[in-house]
């Protein structure tokens, strides 16, 4: 019942420096319980944002899969405690793979998004900045998560920072229509970034193709190329990386937009 596709590609100063992209994302269906998704950004002072934000993503999913595979918490402070102990584990991860390099913690700081959908419930765990907006069964768009931005501009809060669990964001929401993750390279194309509200012409099309009956990797295929685009980059006025995953109901649950 559950259908995901996203895309993670350079920005055009990563293009033009040759940095590998330093977004990442990841999903992955629990049979009889639902989805976990996953979309990470690699610190850009970190000397090695990319490997950091692909053991994030994979440790992320690996841990919660596991938990799940023996089922599902039963009320919403364990959820919360599942995420906390989630982002823990992806914190060790971290710390332990740069204790193996001889390199500080500090080269490996990213981000962490992580939302588990079931049919009934929607938890979310948030480190850094980036978004989590949902789509609800009558089509009305909601910001569950604007992240959390440092005390400068251009500053967030990396899952490697000492405090990231008491700055993180974690909820616990009743199951909507779909979601959208996303890191910040997307975020001032996507929402007004003061209000956090959500533009809800830029959700169309991606509500449109999670609707459909394309197979999620061609519409993966197809987004990524959209993003790689010059008319998008044109458009979208930052050259960071952008990183989107939809998630939702298969079709036929009867989703709307409204006019």
């Amino acid at each position: 019942m559950w259908k995901a596709f996203g895309a993670s590609r350079q920005g055009s100063s990563h293009v033009g420096s040759g940095t590998p992209c330093q977004d990442c994302h990841g999903f992955k269906v629990i049979a009889g319980t639902g989805i976990i998704a996953t979309v990470a950004d690699g610190l850009g002072s970190a000397l090695h944002a990319d490997r950091g934000a692909q053991l994030a993503v994979d440790g992320a999913l690996t841990y919660v899969a596991n938990v799940l595979a023996a089922g599902a918490p039963a009320d919403e402070a364990s959820w919360i405690q599942l995420l906390k102990e989630t982002v823990q584990h992806c914190r060790r991860n971290l710390f332990e793979y740069a204790g193996q390099e001889s390199l500080p913690p500090g080269n490996f700081g990213t981000t962490l998004i992580v939302v588990i959908m079931t049919e009934t419930h929607l938890a979310l765990a948030h480190i850094g900045d980036g978004a989590v907006v949902s789509r609800e069964d009558d089509g009305a768009l909601q910001v569950l998560s604007g992240g959390v931005r440092g005390e400068y501009a251009n500053e967030t809060v990396p899952i490697t920072a000492f405090d990231a669990l008491e700055r993180g964001v974690f909820g616990c929401f009743p199951a909507p229509q779909s979601i959208a993750l996303m890191t910040d390279g997307l975020q001032k194309l996507a929402m007004n970034l003061e209000t956090l509200t959500p533009f809800r012409p830029f959700y169309v099309p991606y509500w449109k193709a999670l609707d459909s009956g394309e197979a999620s990797t061609v519409l993966s295929a197809q987004l990524a190329e959209y993003l790689d685009s010059e008319r998008f980059n044109q458009v979208n006025g930052t050259d960071d990386d952008k990183t989107i995953l939809l998630v939702g109901r298969s079709r036929g649950t009867g989703s709307k937009e409204p006019a």
